[in-house]
């Protein structure tokens, strides 16, 4: 399975400015630095190219010190626990909404970092609150995403 994901600070219908150190603070933490032509993100450690899961990856990120806002893309995504952990932590500290190239849902925020306002289109557009649920969104559909969140709401109330 192969998704395009892109990663915008979006507002609304405009590009907004990202958390630029929540990125670089992010990045430094998993040791990883953004070629200066933006076309990839690659280990300080040893200069090789970002992978998840023992597979290369063409996840891309702006530069940090560009003029404009920081955009970034996932071209293939697979959707693997990696993957998406990644994707969520980076877009957790960049600020930055996820847009589903393939369709609904069309646009995944984070729960504390954005407010459903903003949403573009809040028809089309769902908030997760982890790594799993990014993939659930994603791999099965919103539908199934729904159910998966209303079973989760519905355990919690019956435990309480």
């Amino acid at each position: 399975m192969g998704f395009s994901l892109h990663f915008m600070p979006v507002e609304r219908d405009r590009l907004v400015e990202p958390d630029r150190a929540g990125l670089a603070a992010f990045l430094d933490t998993a040791g990883l630095a953004v070629h200066a032509d933006g076309s990839g993100l690659y280990r300080t450690s040893d200069e090789s190219a970002l992978s998840f899961d023992g597979s290369w990856t063409d996840l891309t990120l702006d530069p940090l010190d560009q003029d404009e806002p920081v955009t970034g893309s996932l071209a293939h995504a697979t959707l693997t626990a990696d993957e998406c952990s990644f994707v969520f932590g980076l877009c957790r500290a960049g600020r930055l909404m996820i847009i589903n190239a393939q369709g609904s849902p069309m646009y995944v925020g984070i729960v504390g970092v954005h407010d459903p306002a903003v949403f573009p289109d809040a028809e089309d557009a769902v908030l997760i609150d982890s790594a799993e649920e990014l993939a659930s969104a994603l791999g099965r559909g919103f539908a199934d995403f729904q159910e998966y969140r209303d079973r989760v709401l519905r355990s919690s109330e019956d435990n309480a």
